[in-house]
């Protein structure tokens, strides 16, 4: 039998992220979808609470807490602002997950869990092929979206 309580982390977690919205991303959400702005000040304010590395391994240089404390912040961000919440899973999800144990992408992976970089998770919605010959690689193909490209300094690829 599962227990479904959560743990006092976790709890932790869900009260940073509502007082977050609360403070920040609710109040401007709709304007910010309706004219397709980036969520600055979400973003801002999630990487100041150090919840970029919350599911990354004590390792990697994250908190540890693993995927579901990731899951209850999603959620919790999702309430009031869609938007700002896939940020939150692309970032402290796809990009960190991706990167954490990975010691040739350490200094990329801090960056990112820091909010000094934002990451980009391409190949998801359209096959991405990798061609090369040993040191170059040459990528072919196209995305429809891809969350936060336009404020991304590090782009995240799965190909093939």
């Amino acid at each position: 039998m599962h227990n479904f309580e959560l743990s006092e982390e976790h709890t932790m977690v869900l009260e940073s992220m509502r007082k977050l919205v609360d403070e920040v991303a609710a109040k401007v959400a709709l304007e910010r979808d309706e004219h397709r702005q980036f969520a600055r000040e979400s973003v801002d304010g999630i990487a100041e609470l150090g919840l970029f590395g919350m599911s990354v391994s004590e390792a990697g240089g994250g908190a540890g807490l693993g995927h579901l404390a990731l899951v209850v912040a999603v959620e919790a961000c999702a309430e009031a602002c869609g938007s700002s919440a896939r940020m939150l899973l692309t970032q402290a999800g796809v990009c960190a997950i991706a990167l954490d144990g990975l010691e040739a992408a350490a200094e990329t992976l801090e960056r990112i869990m820091m909010g000094e970089a934002l990451g980009a998770f391409v190949g998801l919605d359209g096959p991405i092929r990798a061609s090369g010959d040993g040191d170059t690689v040459t990528l072919d193909g196209t995305a429809e979206l891809v969350t936060g490209a336009g404020e991304a300094g590090v782009l995240l690829v799965a190909a093939s």
